[in-house]
């Protein structure tokens, strides 16, 4: 029971978190264009990992047959969805954000399907048509201006390329660190 109360404390947390983090971004992306955010973002990313993992002696080697797997991570969810995410957090709004990336799980179910050759059953089917119509009737889809839509548009490319990124995360094997393939999928 104990651990059920402390994982539902630490998923309030992580939402609250992430909830919050695209009214930040609204609010900086005023001042600082996305582009140079992302680059902003992943320095201190990057010498944070980098900091970590050296007090914590993780082991730094990869597999050469990884390598392209890494990059792949790299370019499509630390470089693509980022500022994605934070252009169309920009162009829209900050709920528009949270709610349309919100829909990110769904489409990992789908490239789950197609990449790792996971089941889809009728369950997940649901969930996915349940989420996709969710999305579209909280954020509608019509009397949107030209500056919401291209937001909207960014926000759905930052919620696939962030699904495809996860979903390729699950290729690289589990006896490697989440802090090596992270900071070198940044790199």
């Amino acid at each position: 029971m104990k651990n059920t109360l402390l994982g539902s404390l630490y998923l309030i947390l992580a939402s609250s978190i992430w909830g919050g983090m695209y009214v930040v971004v609204k609010v900086v992306v005023a001042v600082i264009p996305p582009l140079e955010l992302v680059w902003l973002r992943y320095l201190i990313a990057i010498l944070t990992l980098l900091l970590i993992g050296f007090v914590t002696k993780q082991k730094w080697r990869i597999e050469k047959r990884f390598i392209w797997i890494i990059v792949a991570i790299g370019i499509i969810g630390n470089a693509i969805s980022i500022v994605a995410q934070e252009t169309g957090t920009m162009l829209s709004t900050a709920q528009m954000g949270a709610i349309i990336t919100a829909s990110t799980p769904a489409f990992m179910v789908i490239f789950a399907r197609l990449i790792l050759k996971e089941s889809l059953n009728i369950k997940k089917g649901i969930s996915v048509c349940l989420a996709t119509i969710g999305v579209i009737l909280i954020v509608g889809i019509g009397d949107i201006n030209l500056s919401s839509t291209l937001g909207g548009v960014s926000l759905v490319i930052a919620a696939l390329t962030w699904a495809l990124m996860s979903v390729l995360v699950k290729r690289i094997p589990s006896n490697y660190s989440q802090i090596v393939v992270t900071t070198y999928s940044i790199i």
